[in-house]
């Protein structure tokens, strides 16, 4: 689901607010233009409220790599899984795209799953990132660092 209220988002601890131009003030990215900030995209794997502008990696989640953002061009389609009809809610190597029940089987290596990666992926988000309330700082000259 993406809105565009001042709704909490996870944002990197290192991210940067650029003074120039109009970026978000909660990632610092310019995505979209918007001037109180990127929509809210929740990931479909790891669900993680984030800024929307993360997906820029081919609309994939910015904390677990895999998940898809709603809001980007293929956030809609179906599992990769011969006869599965179900929402996909990440991608997965060979497949493509993998719904819920499938990402526990589906491999992203040789030895762990998709939805193991997923796993190890929030235990890197609770120590890289912070659950942003309120936009957390004004543009200054240069960069502020966090």
């Amino acid at each position: 689901m993406t809105t565009l209220v001042h709704a909490p988002r996870w944002v990197r601890r290192d991210a940067r607010i650029y003074s120039y131009g109009m970026p978000c003030s909660y990632c610092g990215t310019h995505w979209g233009g918007y001037p109180n900030g990127c929509p809210v995209a929740t990931c479909l794997a790891c669900d993680t409220p984030q800024c929307l502008g993360n997906g820029l990696g081919r609309g994939t989640c910015g904390v677990c790599y895999l998940g898809l953002l709603p809001g980007w061009s293929g956030s809609n389609r179906g599992c990769g899984y011969k006869g599965c009809h179900d929402r996909a809610i990440a991608m997965a190597p060979r497949m493509g795209h993998v719904c819920a029940s499938h990402a526990l089987r589906a491999k992203h290596s040789r030895t762990e799953t998709v939805a193991e990666y997923i796993v190890q992926r929030l235990a890197e988000r609770d120590s890289a990132w912070i659950l942003a309330t309120a936009p957390l700082a004004q543009p200054t000259y240069g960069y502020v660092t966090r």
